[in-house]
């Protein structure tokens, strides 16, 4: 009799050790829930409160390449720092840090009104796209610039220039607004014999005179380029005759690339002239 006692109460001894370890198994495995009955079946620990948060570990780091207080640095670990210690690029202050492995990465992310991802200390990239939401400003000063690199080379024919109005607003504008109009250069109109139809070509003999191409007169000053800067298409200008001598010449037309028809009514005098202003196309 004390025998099957002895024995039955093994059972029940070995049984309530199984189960045991079958809920250890199962605690272990199965998702935490801290203020919830319910965690989230895709989480390891879900954390619910209305009133609290989370409070990560608050150590004292002594440089971003250095471990410390760590043993070592492990891949993924989160902390907070307290400390305002190093120098230089491996500095470290108050903040989030993750570690990457290999170093301390100061985890500094805002945005109010723009955008600011890492911090001096960081070598991270950051990659912008989309529209803005709101009104955004970045702030330089003479010890804080700001340059891009990496820029493709320009198109003069199509591209905008990029300016500041008086808020410091950026905006786009055609790149021949900062130069509207010129006079055409000086050129030649044979009038010693009457004639009806005749032509000139006013964005050829600009060319001309501004590239030195069949101009042997072009003359430069020490240390100048070559050629003056010219618009690259006929298309690019409106043409206009501003005044001319009637008793010379009649004006019948002007083509939208620069050819102008006239008529030789007169012999011309030291006094006759044309004048003809060229009007750089743009946003009007």
């Amino acid at each position: 009799m004390n025998a099957n006692r002895h024995t039955m109460k093994a059972k029940i001894k070995c049984f309530s050790i199984l189960l045991f370890f079958m809920g250890l198994f199962h605690a272990v495995h199965a998702q935490q829930g801290f203020g919830t009955a319910n965690p989230n079946p895709n989480s390891v620990i879900d954390l619910t409160a209305t009133d609290k948060g989370l409070l990560l570990p608050r150590l004292a780091l002594q440089a971003t390449n250095l471990a410390t207080p760590l043993g070592e640095h492990v891949a993924g670990m989160l902390v907070y720092n307290t400390a305002t210690d190093g120098t230089g690029a491996t500095a470290v202050r108050p903040g989030f840090y993750s570690n990457d492995g290999t170093k301390w990465v100061r985890v500094d992310i805002t945005a109010s009104n723009g955008l600011h991802i890492g911090d001096e200390h960081t070598s991270g990239q950051v990659q912008l796209g989309g529209e803005l939401t709101k009104p955004t400003q970045i702030a330089t000063n003479a010890d804080n610039t700001i340059a891009v690199t990496g820029l493709q080379p320009g198109n003069p024919e199509n591209d905008r220039i990029i300016v500041a109005d008086s808020t410091g607003v950026l905006k786009t504008v055609s790149a021949n607004k900062f130069v509207r109009f010129f006079y055409m250069p000086s050129v030649i109109f044979d009038t010693s014999t009457n004639g009806t139809g005749r032509t000139k070509n006013l964005y050829e003999e600009y060319i001309k005179q501004f590239t030195g191409s069949g101009n042997p007169t072009l003359v430069a000053s020490a240390g100048a380029p070559e050629q003056i800067p010219y618009l690259p298409r006929a298309t690019d200008l409106y043409y206009y005759v501003t005044y001319y001598d009637t008793d010379v010449f009649n004006i019948q037309n002007i083509s939208a690339e620069g050819i102008l028809t006239y008529d030789v009514k007169g012999p011309g005098t030291p006094t006759s002239f044309m004048n003809i202003v060229f009007v750089i196309k743009g946003e009007e």
